[in-house]
């Protein structure tokens, strides 16, 4: 069939209406038409769209279904395939009836005897669509969906969206099995809780107050118990207003689930049982390769003697009750993992300051909290972990809402599975306490107050829930995470539609460059020259752009977990000339333009012993008699190249 792309209904500039159809058609279209004796039909139409008699989308829908008229005709039917192919599109759908069969190469195949448009596609899709260029993919998830673009190992995009429904599909029928009803509770909050993080807010009209998005379930869930429930589960969005990375998203799905009369240990045995389902259903085998390159094993790795010499508790399964996964303590997993080098056992807030510093941890002070602190120098140890375990028994300033362990209150009694480098699920013996529970509360009010944005609220409703007695309970989280990490897949490349930053989305941005030109004067020393560059730049970021007109990713993290803070969205082109007078006069005319926005720098920074001399050198000279080292120029690349055009690269 022909494409919509080849009509122009914008017939203004049309000089002569004479033959629109050999103008708007294509020539297999047309003679097609003519021997149907359509053509003056289509004719007619278009005149009537030149003389502005009829609008253009009901002149499109009228020759439609001329075309369709004409396709159904036996003449069209009757050509042969090239023919046909040749007026078909990529993107079309039709509808083909006729008899099964198989061809003479032995193929299954449809012997068409009748056939229907359904749908014209208007817009060609790419030629290609390549995996690992994430970001045309995400900016145009619909063509990736519709190529079904695939990895290096046969994964395509439609699969993980397949997958990550199996994953859920397992929990919910694993929950049902074991007893437990799903409920939904609230997505917005007057008080955000159950996790330590940064909330989204908004504003609810009706209450006239502002609310929160959730950070987690596990409030609700939990007063649900002290309610009268006695097993619970959600499966919802939630919320957090924080950075992104391989393993971490602001909006996603998590599962969570609190069970009566259970302590942190059953829910261990259980979950393990659920994961190893997970694994071996959604990759057909117990190892994977994880996002940081590490061949894990989910399976029961550790050996009862292995435990028994490092003196674990062994989680074990029904099919092999000799092998399974360790239970490691907290401050004994810091020490294992780290090789002995990290020790956070028995310090206080001061010694862990000094400790991060020894470990290479530096935007770290003692007002952040005992539980920030021990949290940065346990992700430093746990980049070295591979096979899952149980890390189990973490301080109490860790977990605010976790039962104390009877053998040691300074502890509480909460796991997390951690494998890969990665933390992928998390179980307590739940707090129902409602004094220590209102004590937590405050330190992590505290916590808030002096500037931890991700410390937790004080929650008097929910203490009060507790104080109506609540039932002792075991309770799990975990999220879509555990997907994208056993794929070995950036999270992002589970999501359905990933989020982008809305200019990137826009079709009509504009594309924006810095461009230095930098004085070539011998004279000037290199090192001055590149400083310059540092200056220049520095000065029109803090001086004129808000944080969004520039920076485009938020954080970059390494193989191995080290994060670091990226990157400028425009790119920096260096340029030169020997002559200082160009560069003033280049300041000047883009001073002028407001579109553009720009600074010099001249090298009284450098003779003047201090910033307050430079300025006060500059205010005794004129403009021409100031050695300038550079000039930047920084907005729409088509204004800024055109207005640099003649410089040479810097050498």
């Amino acid at each position: 069939m022909f494409s919509l792309n080849n009509f122009n209904f914008n017939l203004d500039d049309l000089d002569n209406p004479t033959n629109l159809t050999s103008r708007v058609l294509t020539p297999e279209l047309l003679e097609v038409l003519q021997s149907l004796k359509l053509e003056e039909k289509v004719e007619s139409i278009l005149r009537l769209v030149y003389n502005d008699k009829l609008t253009s989308d009901k002149a499109q829908r009228q020759i439609m279904a001329l075309i369709e008229f004409a396709l159904d005709t036996s003449k069209l039917k009757a050509m042969d395939f090239s023919a046909f192919k040749s007026l078909i599109d990529e993107g079309d759908y039709i509808q083909a009836t006729g008899i099964l069969d198989h061809s003479q190469s032995g193929e299954p195949s449809l012997f068409v005897e009748d056939y229907k448009i359904l749908t014209k596609s208007l817009r060609p899709l790419p030629e290609k669509m390549d995996y690992n260029n994430v970001e045309s993919r995400f900016l145009d998830k619909v063509a990736d969906y519709k190529m079904n673009t695939t990895d290096e190992n046969g994964l395509s995009v439609r699969d993980i969206v397949k997958l990550k429904q199996k994953y859920w599909s397992i929990w919910r029928e694993e929950m049902e099995n074991e007893g437990f009803l799903e409920v939904e509770a609230p997505i917005f909050e007057t008080i955000p809780g159950g996790a330590e993080a940064k909330p989204f807010t908004t504003f609810y009209n009706e209450l006239d107050q502002d609310v929160y998005l959730r950070l987690s379930l596990e409030l609700p869930l939990k007063k649900l118990i002290a309610g009268g429930f006695e097993k619970v589960f959600e499966i919802g969005r939630i919320f957090r207003n924080e950075g992104s990375s391989p393993q971490h998203l602001q909006e996603y799905t998590q599962i969570e689930w609190y069970c009566a009369y259970t302590e942190y240990l059953w829910a261990a045995k259980f979950t393990m049982k659920v994961y190893q389902r997970i694994v071996e259903e959604i990759l057909g085998t117990m190892t994977q390769i994880a996002y940081n390159g590490a061949s894990v094993n989910w399976a029961g790795w550790c050996s009862i003697e292995f435990a028994k010499a490092n003196n674990w508790e062994l989680i074990t399964n029904e099919k092999d009750t000799e092998n399974g996964w360790p239970v490691i303590p907290y401050f004994e997993a810091v020490r294992y993992f780290s090789y002995g080098k990290i020790d956070t056992e028995n310090k206080n807030a001061e010694e862990l300051v000094e400790l991060c510093k020894t470990s290479g941890i530096n935007d770290v002070k003692v007002e952040d909290g005992m539980g920030t602190l021990l949290d940065k120098l346990w992700k430093k140890a746990r980049v070295n972990t591979t096979n899952p375990f149980f890390l189990a028994l973490p301080p109490v300033e860790l977990e605010p809402l976790a039962k104390r362990d009877s053998n040691n209150p300074s502890l509480t009694q909460r796991w997390q599975i951690v494998a890969g480098g990665a933390e992928l699920g998390k179980a307590f013996s739940e707090l129902n306490d409602p004094v220590d529970q209102f004590c937590r509360f405050e330190d992590q009010q505290k916590a808030r107050d002096n500037g931890n944005e991700e410390a937790q609220f004080m929650d008097l409703d929910y203490v009060k829930a507790m104080e109506y007695g609540m039932p002792p309970m075991s309770g799990f989280g975990t999220s879509e995470r555990f997907v994208s990490f056993i794929l070995g897949k950036h999270i992002r490349e589970c999501v359905t539609f990933p989020h982008v930053r809305e200019s990137s989305k826009d079709i009509n941005k504009v594309t924006k460059v810095f461009n230095i030109i930098l004085n070539s004067d011998p004279s000037i020393p290199v090192w001055q020259r590149l400083n310059a560059v540092s200056h220049l730049t520095g000065s029109v970021i803090a001086h004129n752009l808000h944080r969004q007109d520039v920076i485009d990713i938020e954080k970059v993290f390494t193989k191995d977990n080290l994060e670091f803070p990226m990157d400028l969205r425009w790119g920096i082109h260096i340029k030169q000339t020997n002559d200082n007078n160009t560069i003033l006069e280049l300041f000047k005319n883009s001073k002028a333009n407001p579109a553009l926005k720009t600074t010099l720098f001249g090298e009284d920074f450098f003779s003047a012993k201090n910033d307050i001399m430079a300025v006060e050198n500059f205010k005794n000279k004129d403009s021409k008699d100031v050695k300038w080292i550079g000039v930047l120029v920084y907005g729409p690349k088509t204004t800024v190249d055109k207005l640099t055009k003649g410089f040479e690269r810097f050498q």
